[in-house]
């Protein structure tokens, strides 16, 4: 039953984000050599951010049941809900775009369990979620 939960999530991303291949990698600064700050990282001009604020990231921050701090990110707890993976494939396709440096996961727990989404980066990452 799991892998046909984790095939429904890779088909409602995959539909969202249209023909990116899921095996496309994507590189990240290293950890090391790279401190992240909100001015230097994200694409997106302030005012073209606060325009698309709901529509990324910092939107989740009010919609989550709970957001807690992890090494290097933040995990965003919801509830299962119709039309979260969706948004959810949409914001990841945004970010992607503007703060490409980020790497997202979603994880949906069976049976209508609860959905976390993780956003990790560089040393730094949450604390520029944060103040975005």
């Amino acid at each position: 039953m799991r892998c046909l939960v984790l095939f429904s999530i890779a088909s409602v991303v995959g539909l969202a984000i249209g023909a990116r291949s899921f095996a496309e990698s994507t590189t990240m600064p290293s950890t090391s050599s790279v401190q992240v700050s909100a001015g230097d990282s994200c694409k997106l001009s302030p005012e073209q951010l606060a325009a698309q604020r709901h529509e990324l990231i910092p939107g989740l921050f009010k919609r989550a049941d709970k957001v807690e701090d992890i090494k290097n990110g933040l995990r965003f707890h919801f509830k299962s809900e119709p039309g979260l993976l969706t948004d959810l494939a949409r914001i990841m396709e945004k970010e992607h775009d503007c703060c490409s440096f980020l790497r997202m996961q979603v994880t949906m727990e069976p049976s209508e369990g609860p959905v976390t989404f993780e956003v990790t980066g560089p040393e730094g990452t949450a604390e520029m979620l944060r103040k975005l």
